[in-house]
């Protein structure tokens, strides 16, 4: 019986280990984007839209627009062109692919954004280094705040197994539990 206990309290101490040290999706360093807006003035009475963190900003020429790198959850921004009440499709872009935008306008034809799109890879610059180096950071700090309430957490659990397994072990009169 101890031996299928510890076995079972090892595989779980194991499991949660793992789970504290595991790569969570999304924090990883990443870099700024830039989306360039080109032949803005084709969409004739429409305005172009972009919707940034509950903002909207109104682009009216051709236009670098930055997408700031995120460090949790990918920064994503929508695109529409709007007249009147009406707004046309929208496209969104993001910087999780890591890569540059180039969006050429055409027009807009039955309520749809006319456009072409081309691709650049972005180059590792000092953006993505110091999102290295204030993770890496980041993670000392967390480690020297919290190592104490890490050991006590520790211990306590080493202790309450060690009960645990004392009281398992307590020996009992004529086999029968003292609790009937």
């Amino acid at each position: 019986m101890t031996k299928k206990s510890v076995s079972v309290l090892m595989i779980c101490l194991l499991f949660f280990t793992v789970c504290v040290f595991a790569d969570m999706p999304g924090n990883k360093a990443r870099s700024d984007v830039q989306a360039n807006f080109k032949n803005v003035s084709t969409l004739g009475d429409y305005t172009l839209q972009i919707l940034d963190y509950d903002k909207t900003i109104t682009i009216t020429r051709d236009t670098l627009y930055t997408i700031y790198a995120s460090r949790g959850v990918p920064h994503q921004i929508a695109i529409f062109a709007a007249y009147n009440n009406t707004n046309t499709d929208t496209l969104y872009l993001g910087e999780f692919e890591q890569r540059n935008f180039e969006i050429t306008f055409t027009g807009v034809q039955n309520n749809k954004l006319m456009y072409t799109t081309a691709f650049s890879n972005i180059e590792n610059g000092d953006t993505l280094n110091n999102a290295k180096s204030t993770t890496a950071d980041a993670l000392k700090r967390f480690w020297k705040t919290n190592e104490l309430l890490i050991g006590v957490s520790v211990v306590a659990l080493v202790a309450l197994i060690a009960f645990f397994l004392w009281r398992k072990r307590k020996p009992r009169k004529n086999n029968i539990d003292p609790v009937l």
